[in-house]
């Protein structure tokens, strides 16, 4: 058995730990080659109904869109090995009410970057399974499946 040509990003990838109840919202936060992993962990939440969620990046969220966050939230940042330093020094302001996590990768690279997607579907995955969320929802309406099948090009 060939583990694929991926195998090296994926296969040291971590599950952060989850918050001890369903988040109120979740934050994904990401720059850089961290950015696209970000964007895919918020889509994913808001694909299960796991709870509302959006991607920030420090900056924004220093600059206002902290003033959006709820006791509850879940904050959970991606960081390649150049950004760990910024992000855990940032998230150490936030107020004890929130879930921060941060995954991490090794690297600064285009292979550091999958590891983290690799870790936020990791991450995502505990947590559905953790608070009993399918993967997708069910009660999707009529409406919203055909803008899903829609052509947009």
């Amino acid at each position: 058995h060939h583990p694929g040509p991926f195998h090296g990003c994926f296969g040291q990838a971590q599950v952060a730990p989850r918050p001890a109840t369903r988040p109120s919202a979740v934050v994904s936060l990401g720059v850089g080659l961290a950015a696209p992993a970000a964007q895919a962990f918020a889509v994913r939440v808001r694909e299960s109904g796991l709870a509302p969620a959006w991607t920030s990046s420090l900056r924004d969220l220093a600059h206002g869109s902290f003033l959006a966050l709820t006791p509850g939230a879940w904050i959970v940042a991606f960081a390649l090995a150049d950004q760990v330093t910024a992000v855990r020094a940032q998230l150490a302001h936030l107020p004890p009410d929130l879930s921060l996590a941060v995954l991490a990768e090794p690297s600064d690279d285009a292979v550091g970057a999958l590891g983290l997607f690799g870790q936020g579907l990791l991450t995502l995955d505990d947590a559905l399974r953790g608070f009993g969320v399918a993967p997708t929802r069910a009660d999707v309406p009529d409406w919203g499946a055909r803008l899903y099948r829609a052509v947009l090009d």
